[in-house]
Protein backbone atom coordinates (compact mmCIF):
# COMPACT_ATOMS: atom_id res chain seq x y z
CA UNK A 1 0.00 0.00 0.00
CA UNK A 2 1.09 3.60 -0.54
CA UNK A 3 0.56 6.88 1.31
CA UNK A 4 2.15 10.11 0.20
CA UNK A 5 5.84 9.45 -0.43
CA UNK A 6 5.99 6.04 1.25
CA UNK A 7 5.22 2.42 0.37
CA UNK A 8 4.24 0.04 3.17
CA UNK A 9 3.61 -3.65 3.58
CA UNK A 10 1.75 -5.51 6.30
CA UNK A 11 3.47 -8.21 8.35
CA UNK A 12 0.50 -10.55 8.69
CA UNK A 13 2.20 -12.58 11.44
CA UNK A 14 3.22 -9.74 13.74
CA UNK A 15 0.39 -7.53 12.43
CA UNK A 16 2.71 -4.59 11.92
CA UNK A 17 2.76 -1.94 9.21
CA UNK A 18 6.31 -1.72 7.87
CA UNK A 19 7.88 0.90 5.60
CA UNK A 20 9.20 -0.70 2.40
CA UNK A 21 10.42 2.41 0.59
CA UNK A 22 10.08 6.14 1.14
CA UNK A 23 11.81 9.51 1.11
CA UNK A 24 13.26 11.74 -1.59
CA UNK A 25 12.68 9.15 -4.31
CA UNK A 26 8.91 9.78 -4.18
CA UNK A 27 6.48 12.66 -3.84
CA UNK A 28 2.89 11.41 -4.25
CA UNK A 29 2.43 7.72 -5.02
CA UNK A 30 -0.91 6.84 -6.64
CA UNK A 31 -0.56 3.44 -8.34
CA UNK A 32 1.22 0.14 -7.64
CA UNK A 33 1.66 -3.11 -9.59
CA UNK A 34 3.98 -6.14 -9.20
CA UNK A 35 5.70 -8.22 -11.85
CA UNK A 36 6.52 -11.94 -11.56
CA UNK A 37 9.89 -11.18 -9.94
CA UNK A 38 8.38 -9.16 -7.07
CA UNK A 39 9.52 -5.88 -8.58
CA UNK A 40 7.03 -3.15 -7.73
CA UNK A 41 6.13 -0.54 -10.37
CA UNK A 42 5.00 2.84 -9.09
CA UNK A 43 3.15 5.90 -10.37
CA UNK A 44 4.60 9.03 -8.79
CA UNK A 45 1.75 11.34 -9.65
CA UNK A 46 3.23 14.66 -8.51
CA UNK A 47 6.57 14.06 -10.22
CA UNK A 48 4.92 12.59 -13.32
CA UNK A 49 7.34 9.66 -13.20
CA UNK A 50 7.13 5.87 -13.39
CA UNK A 51 9.56 4.01 -11.14
CA UNK A 52 10.45 0.49 -10.07
CA UNK A 53 11.25 -0.76 -6.57
CA UNK A 54 13.02 -4.12 -6.40
CA UNK A 55 12.58 -6.67 -3.62
CA UNK A 56 15.37 -5.06 -1.58
CA UNK A 57 13.75 -1.61 -1.69
CA UNK A 58 16.11 -0.15 -4.30
CA UNK A 59 14.35 2.48 -6.44
CA UNK A 60 15.09 2.97 -10.14
CA UNK A 61 13.63 5.36 -12.73
CA UNK A 62 11.62 4.02 -15.69
CA UNK A 63 10.12 7.03 -17.48
CA UNK A 64 8.81 10.57 -17.03
CA UNK A 65 10.25 13.80 -15.66
CA UNK A 66 9.37 15.90 -12.61
CA UNK A 67 10.47 19.04 -14.46
CA UNK A 68 8.31 18.40 -17.54
CA UNK A 69 4.71 17.45 -18.13
CA UNK A 70 2.77 16.59 -21.24
CA UNK A 71 1.68 13.71 -23.44
CA UNK A 72 4.74 13.16 -25.63
CA UNK A 73 5.34 9.60 -26.86
CA UNK A 74 8.75 8.24 -27.81
CA UNK A 75 11.88 6.92 -26.17
CA UNK A 76 11.66 6.94 -22.36
CA UNK A 77 14.24 9.76 -22.11
CA UNK A 78 12.02 11.98 -24.26
CA UNK A 79 8.48 10.90 -23.29
CA UNK A 80 6.42 12.93 -20.83
CA UNK A 81 3.36 12.30 -18.66
CA UNK A 82 0.80 14.77 -17.36
CA UNK A 83 -1.21 13.05 -14.63
CA UNK A 84 -0.21 9.38 -14.16
CA UNK A 85 -2.68 8.12 -11.57
CA UNK A 86 -2.66 4.32 -11.88
CA UNK A 87 -0.86 1.47 -13.66
CA UNK A 88 -0.61 -2.27 -14.05
CA UNK A 89 2.20 -4.53 -15.19
CA UNK A 90 1.61 -6.88 -18.14
CA UNK A 91 4.10 -9.66 -17.34
CA UNK A 92 3.40 -11.58 -20.57
CA UNK A 93 4.35 -8.74 -22.90
CA UNK A 94 6.72 -7.00 -20.47
CA UNK A 95 4.77 -3.76 -20.72
CA UNK A 96 3.40 -1.22 -18.27
CA UNK A 97 0.00 0.35 -18.93
CA UNK A 98 -0.65 3.72 -17.30
CA UNK A 99 -3.78 5.79 -16.78
CA UNK A 100 -2.53 9.28 -17.62
CA UNK A 101 -5.04 12.11 -17.61
CA UNK A 102 -7.48 11.29 -20.46
CA UNK A 103 -5.33 8.57 -22.00
CA UNK A 104 -4.02 5.03 -21.61
CA UNK A 105 -0.25 5.04 -22.13
CA UNK A 106 2.05 2.05 -22.65
CA UNK A 107 5.72 1.54 -21.81
CA UNK A 108 7.39 -1.34 -23.66
CA UNK A 109 10.23 -2.33 -21.33
CA UNK A 110 12.02 -4.27 -24.08
CA UNK A 111 12.30 -1.31 -26.44
CA UNK A 112 12.09 1.48 -23.79
CA UNK A 113 9.37 3.08 -25.90
CA UNK A 114 6.33 5.01 -24.64
CA UNK A 115 3.16 5.08 -26.78
CA UNK A 116 -0.50 6.02 -26.44
CA UNK A 117 -2.86 3.05 -26.59
CA UNK A 118 -6.13 4.98 -26.46
CA UNK A 119 -7.49 8.45 -25.79
CA UNK A 120 -6.29 11.95 -26.52
CA UNK A 121 -5.66 15.22 -24.70
CA UNK A 122 -9.28 16.24 -25.33
CA UNK A 123 -11.58 15.49 -22.41
CA UNK A 124 -14.96 13.96 -23.27
CA UNK A 125 -16.86 10.76 -23.83
CA UNK A 126 -16.59 8.73 -27.01
CA UNK A 127 -16.04 5.08 -27.77
CA UNK A 128 -13.77 4.32 -30.69
CA UNK A 129 -10.32 3.12 -31.66
CA UNK A 130 -7.06 4.57 -30.39
CA UNK A 131 -6.91 8.35 -30.30
CA UNK A 132 -10.48 8.64 -31.58
CA UNK A 133 -11.71 7.57 -28.12
CA UNK A 134 -12.39 10.20 -25.45
CA UNK A 135 -12.14 9.74 -21.69
CA UNK A 136 -13.12 11.97 -18.77
CA UNK A 137 -10.56 11.78 -15.95
CA UNK A 138 -9.54 8.13 -15.67
CA UNK A 139 -9.11 7.25 -12.00
CA UNK A 140 -8.16 3.56 -12.01
CA UNK A 141 -7.37 0.67 -14.38
CA UNK A 142 -7.13 -3.12 -14.26
CA UNK A 143 -6.87 -5.95 -16.79
CA UNK A 144 -8.38 -9.39 -17.33
CA UNK A 145 -6.48 -12.57 -18.20
CA UNK A 146 -6.64 -11.66 -21.91
CA UNK A 147 -5.10 -8.24 -21.19
CA UNK A 148 -8.25 -6.30 -21.95
CA UNK A 149 -7.98 -3.09 -19.93
CA UNK A 150 -10.89 -1.77 -17.86
CA UNK A 151 -11.08 1.84 -16.71
CA UNK A 152 -13.06 3.69 -14.08
CA UNK A 153 -13.51 7.37 -14.85
CA UNK A 154 -15.25 10.41 -13.43
CA UNK A 155 -17.39 10.51 -16.57
CA UNK A 156 -19.59 7.99 -14.67
CA UNK A 157 -18.77 5.03 -16.93
CA UNK A 158 -16.67 1.88 -16.98
CA UNK A 159 -14.83 1.30 -20.27
CA UNK A 160 -13.00 -1.63 -21.86
CA UNK A 161 -9.90 -1.14 -24.00
CA UNK A 162 -9.00 -4.20 -26.08
CA UNK A 163 -5.55 -5.19 -27.32
CA UNK A 164 -6.20 -3.53 -30.68
CA UNK A 165 -6.92 -0.18 -28.94
CA UNK A 166 -10.70 -0.37 -29.40
CA UNK A 167 -12.62 1.36 -26.60
CA UNK A 168 -16.21 0.40 -25.70
CA UNK A 169 -18.45 1.26 -22.77
CA UNK A 170 -18.77 -1.66 -20.38
CA UNK A 171 -21.27 -0.06 -17.98
CA UNK A 172 -22.85 3.30 -17.18
CA UNK A 173 -24.59 6.03 -19.14
CA UNK A 174 -22.51 9.17 -18.34
CA UNK A 175 -25.48 10.30 -16.20
CA UNK A 176 -24.50 10.82 -12.57
CA UNK A 177 -26.67 8.82 -10.18
CA UNK A 178 -27.14 5.59 -8.29
CA UNK A 179 -28.88 2.77 -10.11
CA UNK A 180 -28.29 -0.99 -10.20
CA UNK A 181 -29.51 -3.31 -12.95
CA UNK A 182 -28.45 -3.89 -16.56
CA UNK A 183 -25.03 -2.45 -17.35
CA UNK A 184 -26.42 -0.34 -20.19
CA UNK A 185 -28.79 1.58 -17.88
CA UNK A 186 -26.90 1.53 -14.57
CA UNK A 187 -25.69 4.80 -13.09
CA UNK A 188 -22.55 5.70 -11.15
CA UNK A 189 -21.36 8.66 -9.13
CA UNK A 190 -17.57 9.09 -9.34
CA UNK A 191 -16.28 5.52 -9.78
CA UNK A 192 -12.79 5.73 -8.33
CA UNK A 193 -11.32 2.23 -8.08
CA UNK A 194 -11.65 -0.92 -10.16
CA UNK A 195 -10.40 -4.52 -10.02
CA UNK A 196 -11.34 -7.83 -11.62
CA UNK A 197 -11.50 -11.43 -10.42
CA UNK A 198 -10.47 -14.60 -12.27
CA UNK A 199 -13.94 -15.15 -13.70
CA UNK A 200 -14.19 -11.64 -15.17
CA UNK A 201 -16.45 -10.01 -12.56
CA UNK A 202 -15.57 -6.34 -12.10
CA UNK A 203 -15.65 -4.59 -8.73
CA UNK A 204 -15.97 -0.81 -8.63
CA UNK A 205 -15.57 1.47 -5.61
CA UNK A 206 -17.71 4.55 -5.95
CA UNK A 207 -16.66 7.74 -4.19
CA UNK A 208 -19.80 9.75 -4.84
CA UNK A 209 -22.25 7.17 -3.50
CA UNK A 210 -19.93 5.42 -1.01
CA UNK A 211 -20.78 1.99 -2.39
CA UNK A 212 -18.98 -1.04 -3.76
CA UNK A 213 -20.55 -2.26 -7.00
CA UNK A 214 -20.19 -5.57 -8.83
CA UNK A 215 -20.51 -5.97 -12.59
CA UNK A 216 -21.26 -9.64 -13.26
CA UNK A 217 -19.39 -11.02 -16.25
CA UNK A 218 -22.01 -13.54 -17.31
CA UNK A 219 -25.29 -11.72 -16.74
CA UNK A 220 -23.99 -8.20 -17.42
CA UNK A 221 -25.87 -7.01 -14.33
CA UNK A 222 -24.67 -4.45 -11.79
CA UNK A 223 -25.46 -4.86 -8.10
CA UNK A 224 -24.39 -3.12 -4.90
CA UNK A 225 -22.30 -5.22 -2.51
CA UNK A 226 -22.01 -2.80 0.39
CA UNK A 227 -22.88 0.78 1.15
CA UNK A 228 -22.45 3.40 3.85
CA UNK A 229 -25.19 5.31 5.58
CA UNK A 230 -24.19 8.48 3.72
CA UNK A 231 -26.64 7.42 1.02
CA UNK A 232 -29.58 8.03 3.33
CA UNK A 233 -28.09 10.29 5.99
CA UNK A 234 -29.58 13.75 6.20
CA UNK A 235 -27.05 16.57 6.14
CA UNK A 236 -27.40 20.20 7.09
CA UNK A 237 -24.84 21.21 4.49
CA UNK A 238 -25.28 20.67 0.77
CA UNK A 239 -22.54 20.92 -1.84
CA UNK A 240 -23.48 21.35 -5.48
CA UNK A 241 -22.48 20.35 -8.03
CA UNK A 242 -20.49 17.49 -6.57
CA UNK A 243 -18.48 16.22 -8.45
CA UNK A 244 -17.58 19.53 -10.10
CA UNK A 245 -15.21 20.80 -12.76
CA UNK A 246 -14.51 24.50 -12.12
CA UNK A 247 -16.67 25.76 -9.24
CA UNK A 248 -18.93 24.32 -6.55
CA UNK A 249 -21.18 25.97 -3.96
CA UNK A 250 -21.37 25.03 -0.27
CA UNK A 251 -24.82 25.86 1.12
CA UNK A 252 -24.55 26.70 4.82
CA UNK A 253 -28.05 28.15 5.25
CA UNK A 254 -29.13 25.33 7.61
CA UNK A 255 -26.35 26.12 10.09
CA UNK A 256 -27.62 28.13 13.05
CA UNK A 257 -25.06 30.69 14.18
CA UNK A 258 -24.93 34.07 15.88
CA UNK A 259 -22.99 37.19 14.91
CA UNK A 260 -20.07 36.35 17.22
CA UNK A 261 -19.72 32.73 16.09
CA UNK A 262 -16.71 31.72 13.99
CA UNK A 263 -17.76 29.44 11.13
CA UNK A 264 -14.97 28.00 8.97
CA UNK A 265 -14.61 25.58 6.06
CA UNK A 266 -11.55 23.32 5.78
CA UNK A 267 -10.62 21.21 2.74
CA UNK A 268 -8.09 18.37 2.93
CA UNK A 269 -6.45 15.99 0.48
CA UNK A 270 -7.03 12.28 1.05
CA UNK A 271 -3.61 12.23 2.76
CA UNK A 272 -4.78 14.75 5.36
CA UNK A 273 -3.00 17.83 4.00
CA UNK A 274 -5.06 20.99 4.37
CA UNK A 275 -5.35 22.61 0.94
CA UNK A 276 -7.93 25.29 1.67
CA UNK A 277 -9.39 27.16 4.63
CA UNK A 278 -12.12 29.81 4.75
CA UNK A 279 -12.57 31.43 8.17
CA UNK A 280 -15.15 33.80 9.67
CA UNK A 281 -17.77 32.92 7.08
CA UNK A 282 -20.65 35.38 7.34
CA UNK A 283 -22.89 34.46 4.42
CA UNK A 284 -24.98 31.37 3.77
CA UNK A 285 -23.10 30.23 0.67
CA UNK A 286 -19.44 29.60 -0.05
CA UNK A 287 -17.95 29.34 -3.54
CA UNK A 288 -15.22 26.74 -4.04
CA UNK A 289 -12.97 27.17 -7.09
CA UNK A 290 -10.81 24.41 -8.58
CA UNK A 291 -7.96 26.69 -9.65
CA UNK A 292 -4.72 24.69 -9.28
CA UNK A 293 -6.18 21.74 -7.38
CA UNK A 294 -5.82 18.34 -9.05
CA UNK A 295 -8.79 16.16 -9.95
CA UNK A 296 -9.65 13.64 -7.26
CA UNK A 297 -11.33 13.24 -3.88
CA UNK A 298 -11.07 15.82 -1.11
CA UNK A 299 -12.44 15.76 2.41
CA UNK A 300 -14.07 18.79 4.00
CA UNK A 301 -14.89 19.84 7.54
CA UNK A 302 -17.24 22.59 8.62
CA UNK A 303 -16.14 23.97 11.99
CA UNK A 304 -18.21 26.17 14.30
CA UNK A 305 -16.31 27.75 17.20
CA UNK A 306 -13.49 25.17 16.92
CA UNK A 307 -15.91 22.23 16.88
CA UNK A 308 -16.47 20.14 13.75
CA UNK A 309 -20.20 20.08 13.11
CA UNK A 310 -20.21 18.24 9.76
CA UNK A 311 -17.85 16.63 7.27
CA UNK A 312 -18.04 15.05 3.84
CA UNK A 313 -16.40 14.55 0.46
CA UNK A 314 -15.82 16.95 -2.40
CA UNK A 315 -14.90 15.48 -5.79
CA UNK A 316 -13.11 17.44 -8.51
CA UNK A 317 -13.36 15.97 -12.02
Amino acid sequence: MASGNAIYYVDTVKKNLIVFAQGADFDFISGLSFDQYDNLYVCDQSRREIKMVDSSGQVSWIAGFASQYGHSDGFVYNATFKYPIDLFMDTLQDCIYIADDQMIRKIDLNSSWVSTLAGDTIIGYADGKGKAARFRNITSICADKNNNIFTAELGQVIRRVSNDSNVVTRAGTTVQGYKDGPASTAQFNAPYGICIDETGNLFVSEAGNDVLRKIRAQKNIISSISSYSILTAKKRISVYPNPFGETSTVDLSEIKKSVNDNLSFHLFSVLGKEVMIRSNISGNKLLIEKKDMAVGIYLYKVVLNEKCIEDGKLIIQ
